[in-house]
């Protein structure tokens, strides 16, 4: 699987400075933070990580497919696919390839 996402790629940080969560080469703003929030910095400490739990989530995913084609037990095999289609449909929520107000 080719894991790209589509979002600024790089890494992303809460900035020193300001409230605003950077990302790219460049560290340009891409979200501008309400500093008068409760949890403000664990709220963009989430946002932050949020391409590196995208990877991640597309990884384990990969794994987790694998495992099921090559394990025995049909129960296993239904719980394991419930939660690769949970994984897939967070993945394309995130890609906008799924309209998030159909649940």
């Amino acid at each position: 699987m080719q894991i790209l996402g589509k979002f600024t790629l790089g890494v992303w940080k809460l900035s020193d400075l300001t409230t605003d969560i950077l990302a790219g080469k460049e560290l340009e703003t891409i979200c501008e933070m309400n500093p008068y929030i409760k949890d403000l910095e664990a709220n963009a400490r989430l946002i932050a990580a949020a391409p590196e739990l995208y990877h991640m989530v597309a990884h384990l995913l990969d794994y987790v497919r694998e495992w099921k084609a090559v394990s025995s037990g049909t129960v296993y095999k239904a719980t394991v696919g419930r939660d690769i289609s949970k994984a897939e449909e967070l993945l394309a929520r995130i890609d906008g390839k799924e309209d998030s107000h159909e649940r």
